[in-house]
Parts: structure tokens; sequence; C-alpha cells
């Protein structure tokens, strides 16, 4: 699945900020030009004025390390050591080496293998205890053919296969040695939280700024929405991934937000009562709740307007509005569910304490602090 992730970053203050952008170049075309070039595409990009695109590049590249630097811990696919936990399979390799085999099957030309080997596997397959052609014939069904009976399957026990457990361990279930120690096992993150992740990815327009504002992380788009025209920002502002604290316009953000939520909930509201929805809204159902969109409840019957804009944080005591999965601070990740604020409907009283945490992670940074906005994936 993809999550998002809020992260800030400290930066100096000079970073970014070698050269004002000309009223020439607007914020927008550089952003732009900026994700195009990502997926190859710089026919934008060799138009604009060279230095202010190698000064936004070169920021751009020193926030990318930060954040990678950041986020290393908690990376999967991790390699180093320090970073991780061995898990000890010593007592369990040695108990399959005693007591368990595996079905092997000779071939025609005298040579072993294990029966979900491709060189058997492919053609022929073992059934109750015999070697059989798969798919023959017309019907597709399996046969006992001439070479089929030539071939023949058993269950060789690991002990007469290997050596002893160790050679057992390392070839047949791939583990390693314990560095230290004689445990056989593998290496895992327990902090692991995603596998990959880009920055913006599916949720590149996460902060609105003033079209002139420098200090910006533009964003690397998903693939999904390498074709996709871009969103439209309020004039004389434009949508990023990272923005610092003090750059971000917050309040326009939030009125447009509630200006969206309004119009979705008058909507909402009128095909509940209705009881028909639009015939190109396939994601829409209506429950006994109110009406789902892919499951997820985005209209409660019976709900004030009030109430609506409060489960989506946009009520007077949120002054940053912003919802993400997870937060990660200089010394830990924290998430929706981690803190048990998940609902099925995605919007409950729990998501509210959640909502309240993200406000307050965000309100206790300082304003010269670079906030990312991550799609990770898991």
């Amino acid at each position: 699945m993809h999550f998002t992730v809020l992260t800030s970053i400290a930066l100096a203050e000079s970073a970014g900020e070698a050269s004002k952008l000309p009223t020439s170049l607007p914020l927008t075309d550089l952003v732009s030009a900026i994700r195009r070039a990502r997926f190859g595409d710089n026919a934008i990009l060799d138009t604009l004025d060279s230095t202010i695109v190698k000064e936004q590049v070169q920021f751009e590249r020193i926030v990318e390390g930060i954040v990678l630097d950041r986020m290393y811990p908690y990376w999967k696919n991790i390699e180093d050591t320090a970073y991780m936990e061995f898990v000890d399979c010593t007592e369990k390799c040695k108990e399959e080496y005693e007591n368990y085999g595996v079905v092997m099957v000779r071939l025609l030309n005298g040579q072993w293998v294990p029966e979900y080997d491709f060189r058997f596997s492919d053609s022929y397959e073992v059934y109750g205890e015999k070697v059989y052609q798969r798919a023959f014939g017309p019907l597709r069904h399996r046969k006992r053919t001439r070479k089929a009976k030539r071939m023949r399957a058993e269950n060789i026990p690991f002990r007469k296969q290997y050596s002893d457990y160790r050679e057992y361990a390392e070839k047949y279930c791939c583990f390693v040695k314990e560095d230290g120690s004689d445990a056989y096992g593998f290496y895992i993150n327990s902090n692991a939280e995603f596998d990959w992740f880009q920055i913006g990815g599916r949720w590149p327009n996460r902060f609105l700024v003033k079209a002139d504002c420098r200090d910006v992380f533009s964003g690397d788009l998903s693939y999904f929405l390498k074709n996709e025209p871009a969103e439209a920002a309020p004039d004389g502002y434009c949508w990023v991934t990272g923005a610092r604290k003090r750059d971000i316009a917050w309040d326009v953000m939030k009125e447009l937000f509630i200006q969206r939520e309004h119009e979705t909930f008058l909507k909402c509201e009128k095909w509940y009562q209705s009881g028909e929805l639009p015939a190109d809204r396939h994601d829409l159902s209506i429950t006994e709740k109110g009406i789902t969109s892919c499951g997820t409840l985005i209209y409660n019957k019976g709900q004030s307007l009030e109430d609506h804009l409060r489960c989506k944080a946009l009520s007077e005591e949120y002054q940053y509005p912003l919802c993400t999965y997870a937060v990660l601070r200089d010394d830990r990740w924290s998430d929706l569910y981690e803190m048990e604020c998940g609902g099925e409907d995605n919007r409950n009283e729990n998501n509210q304490t959640w909502d309240q945490v993200v406000e307050k992670y965000i309100a206790s940074l300082p304003e010269d602090a670079m906030l990312i906005s991550l799609d990770c994936h898991i």
C-alpha cells in the first residue's frame, strides 16, 4: 500500500536563496519543468534560465540527501546489520535436517532435481508419488506418458542430501551465519516501515506557497501522474512537495480545502436524500451510515457541516490543514495505527486524535523548518 509521511529538516537560511525568481519565470513553470525532467523530458527545462535551474537542482539534491539519511533506519531492505536484528533459526534447521526431506525427481538423464525445479515442473508434475506429464493432449489433463514412467519421484531426507545441518541451513534455507556465533538464521529490520519511497509521488501537491518563493522542493511525480494535468493553484500561488513552514500559505490552503469540503458535503447530502448517485461515480455507494467512496465513509448521515469539517481537521481549532498517515521526527516514527487512531471510516473520533498529533507536531517546529511530504510503499 501507499501512504503519506510528513517530516521536517533543518537547512541553513542561505540554502536555496542564491537568487530570486525573476517575474518572467513563475515558480509554477520551474516546478513543472523539473518534474517533467525527472521523466527525461528536458524540453521545457532547457528553455529556462540555466543559473536558476542549476541552483534549484542543487538545493533539491541537498534536501534529498538529508531525507534519505532520515528515512534509512526505517527501510525494509536495509543491509547494514547495525540497524537489524538477527532471527535465530538454528534449532529449526537441526529439527528439519534430522526429520524431514523433500520430493526429488530423477530425470531421464539420471540427474536428481527438486519437484519444483523448472527443468521438471515446466512439463511434468508429481501426483500420488508418481510422475505425470502436465496438460497433455486436447483435454489438457495429466497423463502417465512413456517419458513420465521413466522418471522416478522419491522423498529424500535432508540428511542424505547435505553433510550436516549447517550445509542444509546455508544451501537449502539460504540462511546466513550470525556474526560472532555459530547460529544460523536471517537479519531483519524490526523498525521497517517502507520498502521504497518518493518525495511527492502520488501526492506531490501538499503545500501552497507564493509564486516567488525559492525554498521549495518541486516533488518527484509518480509514474501514474506522468501524463496527468497539473493541479491548478490559486492565482499567485504554486503547489509544491516541500517548503519552509513560514512560506506555506496555511490560511489560503485551509480556505481552499473548506470550500472543497463544503461543496462535497452539499453534493453528498443531496445524493443521500434523493437516494440517487451520479452515473459516472462508480466509486460511491449509499449505506446505512451514509455515503462511501471505495469503502471509505465520506458522508455521515445526520452530520452537520460543522462536524464534517471538524472530522476533516478543518475546524477553527486547526491552524495547519494537513492530513498524513505518519510523522517522522528526528528520533522516532509515529503513525495513525501505531497510536491506535485508525478506524473503518478513516475519519472517526480516533482520527481526530491523530489530527491533533499532526497539528501539535507542525506547531512545535521553528518557522524556518523545511517540511517535506513523502509517498511511501510497503
